[in-house]
C-alpha cells in the first residue's frame, strides 16, 4: 500500500516529519513483532515525541490520520514493552477514534483490541475484558462474525479469562477462535498449527 493511500493529506504536508511518517506506514496494527520494534529505535526519540502535535497541528484534533498515526505509535512502543506510553497512545488513539470514525470501522476494532492487550499485561482485567468484548462487536458488525480477524480478539479474551482461572469459557473461546482461522485458511494453515499448540501448552501446564 502506497504512503498516499495511508496518510493522504500528512503525505503532502512539509510540518511533520516524513520518516516518522514512512516507519508508521509499514506498521501492522494487527500484531506486534520484534521487527516492529527495531523501526522504533531508527527514530530520534524528541522527534518522536512530538509527532502527535505536529499532526494535529497541521491537519486538527477532529482528523481520521491522527488517530492513525496515534494507532501506529502506540503499537511500536507496544512492541517494545514500554507498557505506559503504548497505554497512553492507544487511549488517544480510541478517543480519537470514536469521534472521528464510523462505529463499523475495522480500525476502531482494532485499537480497542490492542489497548486491550496493554490493560491485560498491566493486569486492568475488567477494563481490558470491555474492550475485547467491544473489538468483537466493531469487527463482527463490519467485517462478518465469521471473519478470520475476529480470531485474534476472541483469543484475547480467551486468554484473560485463562488467566483468571475462568478455564472452561476459555476454552471454548480458544476452539471458537480456531475454527474460525480453519474456515477462512484451512486445518494445516501455520497460524492453525500455531493456535492449536498455544491451546495445548496451556493445557499441560494445568494437566
Amino acid at each position: 500500500m502506497g504512503q498516499d493511500r495511508v496518510f493522504p493529506d500528512l503525505s503532502g504536508s512539509r510540518s511533520v516529519s516524513l520518516h516518522i511518517l514512512h516507519v508508521l506506514r509499514h506498521v501492522d496494527t494487527s500484531r506486534q513483532s520484534p521487527s516492529v520494534a527495531g523501526r522504533l529505535a531508527q527514530l530520534d526519540e524528541l522527534t518522536l515525541r512530538s509527532f502527535p502535535e505536529k499532526v494535529e497541528q497541521a491537519l486538527g484534533p477532529d482528523h481520521p490520520e491522527l488517530a492513525k498515526v496515534l494507532h501506529r505509535l502506540a503499537v511500536l512502543y507496544h512492541s517494545r514493552d514500554d507498557l505506559e506510553k503504548a497505554e497512553f497512545l492507544y487511549r488517544r488513539a480510541l478517543d480519537t477514534a470514536e469521534r472521528v470514525f464510523s462505529k463499523s470501522n475495522p480500525e476502531l476494532g482494532l485499537i480497542m483490541n490492542n489497548l486491550g492487550r496493554v490493560l491485560q499485561s498491566r493486569k486492568k482485567y475488567p477494563e481490558a475484558e470491555s474492550l475485547y468484548q467491544r473489538s468483537l462487536a466493531v469487527l463482527e458488525q463490519t467485517l462478518g462474525a465469521e471473519h478470520p480477524r475476529l480470531a485474534t480478539p476472541l483469543s484475547n479474551v480467551a486468554s484473560l479469562y485463562w488467566e483468571q482461572g475462568i478455564r472452561a469459557e476459555a476454552e471454548r473461546l480458544y476452539n471458537n477462535s480456531i475454527a474460525i482461522l480453519e474456515e477462512a485458511l484451512g486445518s494445516e494453515h501455520p497460524k492453525v498449527i500455531k493456535a492449536r499448540k498455544k491451546l495445548d501448552s496451556m493445557r499441560q501446564r494445568i494437566s
